[in-house]
């Protein structure tokens, strides 16, 4: 649940037939960063063995994308498992950043941390947690990889030929790879599973330690956790008060299991 950042994003998504009779999907109020990046790396990746939709028609003044459609997706909870997704994730983030394409600008301020703890009132140790999270979390933001930062398992579909196909790409950033990484693992995670992640990815791209790799992607999780809280205050999404009891079911255990890695 708390990775669901697709679900809260302002574009409308309609699946429509183009003259010729093949089924795409039409975006209306994309925005400038997504379109952007259809526009100057779909072609790019693809041809790089990273796959997105590709892009069959844009209007940047409009904010429409005629895009690819994908209509078989991968189960869920085998995405983070994934050896093609994994490998893929590794080749985008080595794939160099062209100069002049707009990008997402993702960050985690302390009016962040205090906003969404208010709305979730939990306990104190909890809240103490998440703002010595914050405290270290500058260093999912001072790398100059390029990230999708919305991975979330609901995002990958699979083209005919077996290929792994990511959308959604308004959240396109520069960051670290833990931001990748970190939606894909269902729910809040565990030791095992964030260890396995890491692990299997650190075999296409060890640049980072097993441990500072898992502590990054805790941040990581823990930082979704505050924009999805402030992203749905700020929206008045219907689906609010139910995130909110999951996550104070959730987030006690959870952030007691985590603090060994801070």
């Amino acid at each position: 649940m708390s990775d669901n950042l697709r679900r809260l994003g302002r574009a409308e998504v309609t699946l429509m037939h183009s003259p010729e009779g093949d089924r795409i999907i039409c975006k209306r109020g994309a925005s400038p960063v997504e379109v952007a990046f259809y526009r100057d790396y779909s072609m790019v990746l693809n041809d790089a063995g990273i796959y997105v939709p590709r892009c069959l028609n844009l209007d940047e003044a409009a904010g429409r994308l005629e895009l690819e459609h994908i209509p078989d997706a991968l189960p869920e909870l085998e995405v983070y498992r994934d050896e093609k997704v994994i490998r893929q994730l590794a080749r985008l983030h080595e794939f160099p950043p062209l100069p002049n394409t707009p990008t997402h600008l993702h960050t985690w301020s302390l009016n962040d941390t205090e906003s969404a703890l208010r709305a979730l009132a939990m306990d104190a140790e909890t809240e103490r947690y998440f703002y010595r999270a914050q405290a270290q979390s500058a260093v999912l933001f001072e790398h100059h990889h390029l990230i999708s930062g919305d991975t979330n398992p609901g995002n990958w579909g699979v083209r005919r030929n077996g290929q792994r196909v990511l959308f959604d790409w308004e959240r396109f950033s520069l960051g670290c790879a833990a931001i990748d990484l970190a939606p894909m693992i269902p729910g809040m995670g565990n030791a095992d599973t964030i260890g396995a992640t890491c692990r299997h990815y650190r075999c296409y791209r060890a640049t980072v330690a097993q441990g500072e790799l898992e502590l990054r992607v805790v941040l990581a999780k823990s930082w979704i956790v505050v924009e999805v809280v402030n992203i749905l205050q700020r929206c008045a999404h219907p689906d609010t008060e139910r995130y909110l009891t999951w996550y104070r079911q959730t987030l006690p255990g959870w952030a007691k299991e985590m603090r060994h890695l801070m």
